[in-house]
This record gives structure tokens, sequence and C-alpha cells, in this order.
């Protein structure tokens, strides 16, 4: 699903800011006032709160031991195993297993995500493309692609996903699940011989489930907003970077080699630089400000190379006009993914090969007229 993904992203985003000014360190680091940073391969004894931020990417790394207030963090693959006093906020890239665990809350997002046996919490709150349970907790929501029900939900639970199964043995009450397929529940572990929730009748009295749109249905109820959007961006960027507009066709036009050259570059190295900037406490804050601008210039990069592009392919139309009609263009095409996946990567290219080369370029003049009229 799409707005699991985007949910995914953002959680990821937000994660990432709070935690740009940790120091990050190889080893163990405690302060004055009981908290600690850093990674330890024995068990931990943490009075205060924990942060670990990227100290390694090993498959086997593992936060262990008591920790009396909360983790907080960011990781490529991460086991937990604790006891924690406060609520566990992370977030893992690629895989995310939280195992005989007790938390006050749990909020957690990665691609991979298990909540594992002998784990309970109050509420849960997860995003993921794949995203299992088989803990216990009062409250359970979960954005993902697919869902895997094992566990104990005393409460309630929202579940938004398109594929959603519950274990014949799990316990659960007044589960909502929103998605384009209905749940399945199967037996003995066995998904591949899932059925309908409907004919298990304890599942069916407590599961309520609401069809959302399919990816077609989806994209034209879009349309209705995403398009006045896309109008009145465009429309604005024609007003403030005309000329800019124009100045991009013309590099595109005259050094196109130089301007995807340069442009790949910013656009694959500088998340690369933003990353090491980051890392130092001494620099975070010119890495901060240089992922602030990378971000606004991804979040247009797509309408201005539309608006730019369509200036050069229809030059004898009002440029106002051509420049609507491409991002229009654009927009309706959006629905064809690849194809979408692709133009997004070439209008990174293309705005920064034109932001790197801007200072440097010198549009060529026409020549001199040397007749002399008689």
């Amino acid at each position: 699903m799409r707005k699991a993904k985007r949910n995914i992203f953002l959680v990821l985003c937000v994660l990432l800011i709070s935690l740009l000014l940790v120091i990050s360190g190889s080893a163990l680091q405690t302060d004055g006032a009981g908290n600690a940073t850093g990674a330890s391969k024995d068990e931990l004894d943490i009075e205060g709160d924990y942060y670990y931020f990227l100290d390694s990417t090993e498959a086997d790394e593992k936060i262990k031991g008591k920790i009396g207030g909360d983790i907080l963090g960011l990781a490529s693959n991460l086991e937990i195993e604790a006891e924690v006093g406060g609520s566990i906020r992370l977030a893992s890239v690629l895989s995310l297993s939280i195992r005989n665990t007790s938390a006050r809350n749990i909020t957690v997002a990665a691609a991979d995500l298990t909540i594992g046996e002998n784990t309970t919490s109050k509420a849960v709150y997860a995003g993921a493309q794949i995203f299992r349970f088989d803990g216990t907790c009062d409250y359970l929501e979960v954005w993902a692609e697919e869902v895997y029900i094992y566990g104990t939900i005393k409460d309630s639970a929202k579940i938004h996903a398109d594929n959603v199964y519950f274990a014949d043995t799990c316990n659960v009450n007044n589960v909502k699940v929103d998605g384009m397929n209905k749940p399945k529940y199967f037996e003995k572990d066995n998904v591949q011989a899932s059925k309908d929730y409907t004919e298990n009748q304890d599942l069916k009295d407590k599961i309520s489930y609401t069809q959302t749109l399919n990816q077609f249905q989806q994209y034209m109820s879009n349309l209705l907003y995403t398009l006045p959007a896309a109008i009145l961006l465009t429309l604005i960027l024609c007003f403030m970077l005309g000329k800019q507009l124009n100045e991009a066709g013309d590099m595109f036009k005259n050094v196109t080699g130089r301007h995807i050259g340069y442009g790949v570059l910013g656009a694959f190295l500088i998340p690369t630089a933003i990353f090491v900037l980051i890392l130092f406490p001494y620099t975070s804050t010119a890495g901060l400000i240089l992922g602030i601008g990378y971000l606004l210039l991804a979040l247009v990069a797509k309408f201005f190379t539309a608006a730019s592009l369509a200036r050069i392919i229809m030059p004898s139309l009002n440029k106002y006009l051509s420049s609507l009609i491409g991002v229009t263009a654009v927009v309706l095409l959006s629905i064809l993914g690849p194809l979408d996946t692709l133009f997004t990567l070439f209008s990174l290219i293309y705005i920064f090969g034109f932001v790197l080369i801007k200072p440097f370029f010198r549009p060529e003049l026409p020549p001199l007229n040397n007749t002399i009229q008689m």
C-alpha cells in the first residue's frame, strides 16, 4: 500500500531528524543524568534513556538488559530483548525483532518487523512492509503491506494493510481492518491453506472489515486534489523561477552530457555527504541544513523538470501554458508505476545538474551581424 510506505518514510524521517544531535560512539557512554549512547555486547543496566544511533549494521546486533527510561534510535538490523521502564521508539532500515521484552508503549518502523513472543506493552504503533505480532498488548495499530497476527490484543486494534492473516490460536477483540483484500485465517501455522475470516465464527464476531480502493480507483480519487495542487505549484514555479526554467532547458540542450553527469553526482552523492556530516557533532547542523535543502529540491524536482522540458518541446506556445501541459501530462502518466519511477529519478538528475552547473554555465550568444547596411 502506498499509504503504508508513505507512513514508514515519514516515521523514518522524523526519527532521523530527532536524533541528528545525538553523539554516536563505538562504545557505550553515559552522562551525568543516567542516560546512555553507543553500543555494547554486554547486558545493559541503564537508569535513564538509551539512545541507539546506527552504531552497527551487523545482523546480530542486539540490545539486551534493563533500561529504566526509553529506547530511542535508528538502526539497520536490530534485535531487542530487554526490560524497558519507558517506551521503545525506534526505526530500523531493514529488520527489527523485539522478543522477551516489556515496555510501556512501542512505536516502531522497519521493512521487516517482528514483535515476538513474551513481549508485552500497553500500546503498539507500527509501520512496515511485513509485520508479525506474537506478543501481548492492549491496543495495536499498524500500517503495512502484509500483517500476521499470532498474539493477544486485549482491547482493540486497527490494521491498515492489503493482506491480513490471523492465526487460529490468536486472541483478539474489536479489530478493524482496512485493506483491498478480506482478512484470512490459517490453522497450525499453515498460511498456504488460509481461508476467509468469516469462516471462523469466533473471528467473524471480533473483526470488522472495510474494503479500500484498488490502485486505479485510488489514483483517480487522488487526481481530485493532486492535479489542482500540481497546477498551482507549476504556476508558482513559473512566476518565481521562470528564468531558471528557461536556463535549465538551455543548459540541457547545450551541455547535455555535463548536465546529466553533474546531476547524477548531485542526486546520489549529496545524500552520502549529508549522512557523513550528521555523524559528527561539529558538522551535524551543516548536515541538517544541507539535508533540508536537498529535500526541498527533491520535492519540486518532478514539476520543475516537466515545466522546463515542456518549454523546449513546445517553444511556440506561451511559456506558462507549455509548462502547465507538461506537468499535467506527468501527473496523468504517474499511474504507470515504472515510468513514473524513471521520470522521478531523471528529474532528480535534471534539477541537481542544473543547480551544480549554473554558477559556471554561460549560454552561447548569437553571432554578431557584421553586415554593413548601405
